[in-house]
């Protein structure tokens, strides 16, 4: 599945300390693409020493769809980083916020 990745500002604002711990609901658990989306994140979260709790989203794109869309309708805040799907930007976009302004402040 080719995919995209959506990042919530709450990740990169500047009060962001190394204690603080990122989620990231990521690739299923089960087969290569899962294995290295999450070994991935586990290397990026040891270069950086920002902790990270990974979870796996449902095999079915259809059911992940359906859990995120539940997610950004709740506004939950238990997810920082989102991995979506290549087709769902414009899905997703309503629900993300533009940290443009955080980079260049």
């Amino acid at each position: 599945m080719a995919v995209s990745i959506l990042l919530l500002t709450s990740v990169f604002t500047p009060g962001v300390v190394r204690s603080q711990t990122i989620t990231f609901a990521g690739d299923a658990d089960q087969g290569d693409a899962g294995r290295w989306m999450k070994s991935k994140v586990e290397q990026w979260s040891k270069e950086t020493g920002i902790p990270v709790r990974y979870f796996g989203r449902p095999l079915s794109t259809t059911e992940t769809l359906m859990l995120w869309q539940q997610d950004w309708a709740a506004h939950t805040e238990d997810v920082d980083i989102y991995l979506i799907d290549v087709i769902w930007p414009a899905i997703a976009a309503a629900h993300a916020v533009d940290s443009l302004s955080i980079f260049h402040s």
